[in-house]
């Protein structure tokens, strides 16, 4: 069996079509999210069929930011069934999901003259989190829970602690 980095070498890098398909078809599967940089390259394979398995692959791995990724393939695409699959495949991801989890991202702990740095790592946190297939974001725990409840799925809550080995940072 291909490891992943295989896979994601492959996808770009492999002489055969057949293997950039299967590498693309094993990357959606996998619905890994490290996966996005090299399919969203093979979007502009010379081989109509890799073009097209990418977009499948990418509509699996489930991140709606990269449907005007596809968008743009498949608006340059000259051949017209790779075209409608992927206009497929950006449509599959503009999709409404369904939930998996429900997670809270609880407010950092940080020293005192680093708020705006421990605002700025929580909205990141939020905005991954959210791309991330099956999970929404809530802004309490009380939410997540109740949330996650009503859905019958499980309620997460993240709570991190902002701290550096170097005092000079926080002085």
């Amino acid at each position: 069996a291909e490891s992943l980095s295989g896979h994601r070498k492959n996808v770009v890098g492999a002489t055969d079509f057949r293997v950039r398909v299967s590498s693309a078809l094993a990357l959606g599967k996998a619905q890994d999210l490290t996966s996005r940089e090299p399919l969203v390259l093979a979007l502009k394979d010379k081989t109509a069929a890799v073009r097209a398995a990418a977009g499948a692959a990418l509509a699996q791995v489930g991140d709606k930011t990269l449907a005007e990724a596809i968008d743009e393939a498949a608006r340059s695409e000259p051949d017209a069934a790779t075209k409608r699959s992927l206009e497929k495949s950006a449509k599959t991801l503009r999709l409404p999901q369904k939930t998996r989890y429900v997670v809270s991202v609880a407010q950092i702990q940080t020293p005192p003259n680093q708020k705006k740095m421990a605002g700025a790592f929580q909205d990141a946190v939020r905005r991954e989190l959210a791309r991330l297939p099956g999970v929404e974001v809530t802004g309490t725990e009380a939410e997540a829970v109740a949330r996650a409840k009503a859905q019958k799925v499980p309620a997460m809550a993240l709570d991190a602690k902002l701290v550096s080995r170097d005092a000079r940072i926080f002085k």
